[in-house]
C-alpha cells in the first residue's frame, strides 16, 4: 500500500481545450466502502483544468452518496467549461444527478440508467425515525427538481418512476429526455481505465461484512450534535 487514496475518477486532458472525466465507481462523501474519496480532492483536480472549454464526463457508476453527487454536480456546473455527460455503462441512483446536471447528455444503446427513491439507515426512538423519514422526503424533492428541470416530465410522474425504481436503456433515456443523444458505445475508452473500475460483488461483500461485524458504539460518549448527524446520514444505492 502506498498510502494514497483510491479515487473513483480520472481526469484526462485531451488538449488545451478539452478534457475527459471518468467517473467509474461509487460516489462518496467520505471513505467507507474502500473505493471512494472526498469531493474536496475532486475540486482540486478540477481546478487544475480551468483553461479547458469542454469536459466530457464518462460515467459508469452504481451511484453512492447523494451529497457527494450534488457536490460534484455543483462544481462541474460552476466550471466555465461546457459539460457533456457520456454514459458508457451503468448510471444509477446518485450518479444520475451528475448526468442530469450536464449541459448535454449522450448515452450508448447498451447503457442502463436507473432512478429510485432515496434510502437511508437510522436508529433510535420513534421521533428519530420520523425525523429520518422527513429527511428522505426532502431529499426526494431536491432530486425531483433536477429530474424535472432536465426532462420536463410531470413531477408526479417522475415521483412515481422513482418509487417504482425505473430502469431505462439508452433509447428509452433519450425518449424520456433524460438524455439528449444516442451514440455508439465506445468500449475502448472504458477499457483504458480499468484501474478505476468498480465491482458490485465487492461492494455487496463489503456491506455484508460490516453487517456481520457491527461496530460497538458507546453513544453516551457521543455529543448530541454528532449523534444527530449520524442519524441523518443519507446514502443512495
Amino acid at each position: 500500500m502506498n498510502g494514497q487514496p483510491k479515487k473513483f475518477w480520472i481526469f484526462n486532458e485531451l488538449s488545451e481545450a478539452q478534457a475527459e472525466l471518468f467517473l467509474f465507481g461509487v460516489l462518496s462523501n467520505e471513505t467507507w466502502w474502500g473505493d471512494e474519496i472526498t469531493p474536496k480532492l475532486f475540486a482540486d483536480d478540477l481546478k487544475a483544468l480551468e483553461s479547458v472549454k469542454e469536459i466530457i464526463v464518462r460515467i459508469n457508476s452504481p451511484g453512492g452518496d447523494v451529497f457527494a453527487a450534488i457536490a460534484i454536480s455543483g462544481m462541474l456546473r460552476d466550471s466555465p467549461a461546457r459539460i457533456i455527460a457520456q454514459v458508457d455503462g451503468l448510471c444509477a441512483s446518485a450518479a444520475t444527478l451528475v448526468m442530469a446536471n450536464a449541459d448535454h447528455v449522450r448515452v450508448s444503446p447498451e447503457s442502463m440508467i436507473m432512478i429510485h427513491d432515496p434510502m437511508s439507515y437510522a436508529s433510535g426512538t420513534a421521533e428519530d425515525m420520523d425525523k429520518a423519514a422527513a429527511f428522505l422526503r426532502k431529499a426526494k424533492e431536491s432530486i425531483l427538481d433536477v429530474y424535472e428541470r432536465r426532462t420536463g416530465i410531470d413531477r408526479a410522474e417522475l415521483s412515481r418512476m422513482m418509487a417504482d425504481e425505473t430502469w431505462m436503456n439508452g433509447a428509452e433515456a433519450v425518449n424520456l429526455k433524460f438524455a439528449d443523444e444516442l451514440t455508439e458505445n465506445v468500449a475502448g475508452a472504458a477499457a483504458r481505465f480499468t484501474a478505476a473500475s468498480w465491482s458490485m460483488a465487492e461492494l455487496r461483500a463489503s456491506v455484508a461484512a460490516k453487517m456481520k461485524k457491527p461496530e460497538v458504539i458507546d453513544y453516551q460518549k457521543l455529543d448530541a450534535e454528532k449523534a444527530a448527524v449520524e442519524l441523518e446520514l443519507l446514502r443512495l444505492f
